[in-house]
């Protein structure tokens, strides 16, 4: 459960999900307050426990990243669908 510890990931997983395909500046300017190194460590995690992949666009640099949801993080979108609802039925 570790994966989920910190203010972020969570987001980040949903963020990617509902945009695959999303840049990290776009991430960036979607999760408010995050700092480019705790964008870059969160996404570090993510891609090394396998719930995200990025893929490098371009041949020459700068490349750029795209991030997508693997199937194990698919896996975890109903998890994050229910975890919303409840949140905008109780908060």
């Amino acid at each position: 459960m570790d994966i989920f510890a910190g203010k972020w990931k969570l987001n980040i997983l949903w963020l990617v999900h509902n945009d695959e395909g999303i840049r990290f500046n776009q991430l960036k300017d979607r999760t408010i307050g995050i700092t480019n190194i705790m964008l870059t460590r969160s996404l570090e995690t993510l891609i090394s426990e396998k719930l995200i992949f990025n893929k490098q666009i371009g041949d020459k640099p700068p490349f750029r990243s795209e991030y997508y949801l693997t199937a194990k993080g698919k896996s975890l979108v109903p998890l994050m669908q229910s975890l919303n609802d409840w949140g905008k039925n109780n908060l």
